[in-house]
């Protein structure tokens, strides 16, 4: 079972920090991204051995899917910006975007 991380990117002072929404509490950081993913993957294995360890539920990872408000600000920019159509549109230009720059 594959669970969502989310990921805030760190700078010069900061780590990377990774969350996992899917189970409460359980969080890590890492230098930089590949650092980050490999301390989320630990960070699960970890907070899954206490639970079992505690007789608690492991919980079930849910979809992967954007934040609520997330969504709502895409579909309201592309109801006001007709060139993109619609939430996929918007999406596939703004990959486009960043794939053009890369």
């Amino acid at each position: 079972m594959l669970y969502p991380i989310a990921i805030s990117s760190g700078d010069e002072q900061h780590a990377w920090g990774v969350e996992v929404p899917d189970i409460p509490g359980c969080f890590s950081a890492g230098d930089d991204l590949d650092d980050a993913m490999g301390m989320a993957r630990e960070a699960i294995e970890g907070h899954f051995e206490i639970l079992t360890e505690t007789g608690a539920a492991i919980p079930v990872a849910n979809k992967v899917t954007l934040p609520g408000y997330l969504l709502n600000s895409i579909d309201d920019y592309a109801l006001h910006h007709p060139e993109e159509k619609s939430r996929s549109g918007f999406l596939a230009s703004a990959a486009l975007k960043v794939l053009q720059q890369a």
